[in-house]
């Protein structure tokens, strides 16, 4: 995680929420009918889990004060002020409890953020890349070649370069 912003879309109702990011190389262009378009850029969107966008925010709080809060005072950010869009999503409600610590008072939800749950998510979504990679045959060994020349796949070396590519994966 970094302090660097990011630009987001947020899709179906505010109940998906994908990073924007931008392709873009110097010399670049798109034919468009008849015109060329001299900017280069593809942008493209992946789709995110917004739990890994909160969970920056509560982590925040966390060093900041410690205590249980409701999450709308922890999801606030004055340079980005729309952070606020994150609590709609209903994914983020039905996870929060995946890397918090909760307490409720009457009818109001107070949250402080929990490494030890953070790091039991983050292991389980790292299995589950684990596992698609595996069963999607990617081959990402530390001696990963072209899968079309592998003639013998080392069964060591591909468990361990699905691992390390999943925790890169989710590490960003």
């Amino acid at each position: 995680m970094t302090d660097k912003g990011a630009m987001f879309l947020f899709i179906n109702n505010g109940q998906q929420v994908c990073e924007v990011k931008a392709f873009q190389e110097e010399f670049r262009s798109w034919f468009i009918g008849q015109t060329v378009q001299e900017d280069g850029r593809l942008l493209y969107v992946t789709p995110v889990d917004p739990l890994f966008l909160v969970l920056y925010y509560l982590m925040k709080a966390d060093k900041e004060q410690g205590k249980f809060q409701p999450v709308e005072q922890i999801v606030v950010d004055e340079e980005f002020p729309s952070c606020n869009l994150l609590l709609q999503c209903t994914l983020v409600e039905k996870s929060l409890h995946h890397v918090t610590e909760e307490k409720e008072i009457g009818s109001k939800k107070f949250y402080r953020y929990s490494k030890e749950k953070t790091l039991a998510w983050l292991k389980k979504k790292v299995d589950q890349t684990v596992k698609v990679l595996k069963d999607s045959d990617v081959c990402v060994g530390g001696r990963t070649q072209s899968a079309n020349f592998v003639r013998i796949k080392q069964e060591s070396d591909v468990k361990e370069g699905k691992l390390r590519l999943s925790r890169y994966l989710w590490i960003l």
